[in-house]
């Protein structure tokens, strides 16, 4: 009778999770899983990228933005586009500070040949492959970090702010009474680099508070959720 009760409650937490699981997001299944397992095979959570799209382009979890690969945030000194907002960013004088696409592009030109800012809108495999190389790269920088966790959230800050912000945060920690430059929740993260003056364009909130609730948030809250779902079908869930 309690193995019974127990597993009617599994089954009707996962309903539960499964429901907080944008629609939309069961269209990217098949094109996530081909994507990072060819070219990021070593993640260790492969729901971090469904994860990581819904940080990126869910203002809500039914926002038309929410999983579509024409979501778009342009401000006069930035535009982002698509399921992991790939952006390219400007100086005050207008000139590029950064062209993560180009970037992309120029690094891997057989992986995604043809792609540019004319067709990235429309082309949802492609930003899942850019998002995977990028992802990649990150997480191979930083194979000093023993903690597949620890790593993939460095990762996550990597890619929301920039390897170098890491890199250097990282070092400031190492240098710091009681922090482990190799664990990122209640280590690293104490250490932010970027600019801590609220702006009101975002709510009052700094540059390092946003990229701080980014971590946190794709890691803590959207990760586990993603797992529990099972969202890939991937891992096996056990009903004993």
């Amino acid at each position: 009778m309690k193995r019974c009760l127990l597993f009617i409650l599994t089954m009707v937490m996962s309903v539960m999770v499964y429901a907080q699981i944008p629609i939309k997001a069961h269209a990217y299944v098949d094109t996530i899983k081909k994507e990072v397992s060819t070219h990021f095979p070593e993640i260790p959570y492969m729901e971090y990228v469904p994860a990581l799209i819904e940080k990126e382009s869910c203002v809500t979890l039914k926002h038309s933005w929410c999983f579509s690969s024409l979501s778009e945030l342009k401000t006069h000194r930035e535009r982002g586009v698509g399921l992991g907002q790939i952006t390219i960013a400007y100086n005050q004088d207008g000139t590029v500070r950064f062209d993560k696409l180009t970037e992309m592009t120029t690094k891997y030109k057989a992986q995604l040949k043809g792609v540019d800012w004319g067709n990235i809108g429309r082309s949802p495999d492609a930003q899942i492959r850019i998002m995977t190389l990028m992802l990649r790269d990150d997480y191979r920088a930083l194979y000093n970090v023993e903690d597949e966790y620890q790593r993939l959230s460095m990762t996550d800050a990597a890619y929301n702010g920039g390897r170098g912000s890491v890199n250097k945060e990282r070092r400031i920690c190492g240098l710091a009474k009681d922090c482990d430059p190799d664990i990122w929740f209640g280590h690293v993260e104490r250490y932010c680099s970027k600019s801590k003056k609220p702006m009101k364009a975002y709510g009052n909130r700094s540059i390092c508070d946003i990229h701080r609730d980014h971590v946190r948030s794709v890691m803590k809250v959207k990760l586990p959720k993603y797992v529990k779902a099972n969202f890939l079908g991937i891992r096996k869930i056990s009903t004993q």
